[in-house]
Formats: structure tokens, C-alpha cells, sequence
């Protein structure tokens, strides 16, 4: 499976940094489910609404509590993106595929919205 899209991307100003991931969001019984492969990071809500605003407020949790310990760019890289001075970018979409969780995801038609999301937050 191949994954043409634009990357998932972070960038950084003296204020805040910009980043924008790839989630996947798709019903689960009674729930929807928000999932980034980049991140291994997932929600769920009641509506698809919810799954995605309840991403959106634990990713922002994730990123700020990151920040506050210094460890960001550690954990981008132990999650497979590669970190340099001048670029951060995520694990290819075919390295992403050969995860567990990810292929366990995948393994079936993938029929689920991939919705890009920015985030825009203030650097600590």
C-alpha cells in the first residue's frame, strides 16, 4: 500500500511550533476511533466530531508535556521521524505498515478518512 500524500510535518518559529499529522478515524462498535500511526497516538469519542476534537486536546497534552521535559524531539525519533537541524519528518508510510498496531489497522480495506490536522502551539 502506498501513501502519496504530503507528509506529516513540524516546524518551529521563536512563538510556536506548527505540526501536522495524519490521522485515521473509523467506528468501533458505539465509537469512533482516532488513530496517528506517526505518533501511535489514538482517542475515541461518541461522534467522529469527538474522536477527532478528543485527538486534537490529548495531542496538544502530549506536545506540551514534551516540551515542558525537553524531550520532543527524543520521542519523534524513537517513534521512527527523523530529526535534524533543519527538518523533522515522520517514518515513511511503508515503514509506518510494517508496525503491529498499524498493520493490525490496515489489514483490512482501508476505507478510513485520513484527515490532516494542524496544530498551531505556543513554545514553552
Amino acid at each position: 500500500m502506498k501513501d502519496n500524500s504530503k507528509k506529516d510535518t513540524v516546524s518551529a518559529s521563536r512563538d510556536f511550533l506548527k505540526i501536522n499529522v495524519d490521522i485515521y478515524v473509523f467506528r468501533e462498535h458505539k465509537f469512533y476511533v482516532s488513530y496517528c500511526p506517526s505518533l501511535d497516538i489514538s482517542t475515541s469519542g461518541t461522534s467522529k466530531e469527538d474522536a477527532i476534537e478528543n485527538f486534537r486536546e490529548r495531542f496538544e497534552i502530549y506536545v506540551e508535556t514534551c516540551l515542558e521535559k525537553g524531550t520532543l524531539w527524543e520521542d519523534l525519533k524513537r517513534h521512527g521521524w527523523s530529526v535534524t537541524k533543519r527538518n523533522v519528518t515522520p517514518p515513511p508510510f511503508n515503514v509506518l505498515v510494517q508496525k503491529r498496531e498499524v498493520s493490525d489497522l490496515l489489514g483490512g480495506p482501508l476505507d478510513y478518512p485520513k484527515i490532516r490536522t494542524p496544530f498551531r502551539i505556543t513554545a514553552v
